[in-house]
């Protein structure tokens, strides 16, 4: 799950609460939602390995106002589109199959 804000111009945005011990998300065939939750960072082909059937991993990058793609099997992993994936950084997920994605 993941939450997109639009906003107008430069934002803090604070968020309560309990930090996450864990997740097991549903992906579902077609375009999926997630956020990174984690402290740590990974990049696109690790989010991609993590979760069965994947094909695409996609970011919006405001400064460049277009998405960027890791293509699987496509995408050098560690090329420049293997970008980085941060705390709070929500990503669109192409799958092909049904299967459960546990954020590690």
């Amino acid at each position: 799950m993941s939450y997109y804000i639009s906003v107008t111009g430069d934002t803090n945005l604070v968020i309560n609460g309990t930090p996450l011990s864990d997740v097991n998300v549903t992906m579902y065939p077609g375009w999926n939602s997630i956020g990174w939750w984690r402290t740590s960072f990974t990049r696109a082909s690790g989010i991609a390995a993590q979760i069965d059937g994947c094909t695409i991993v996609a970011r919006w990058d405001p400064s460049r106002g277009s998405y960027t793609t890791f293509l699987v099997g496509i995408t050098p992993p560690g090329s420049q589109w293997d970008f980085t994936v941060t705390c709070g950084m929500g990503l669109f997920v192409k799958t092909t199959t049904t299967s459960i994605w546990y954020g590690v």
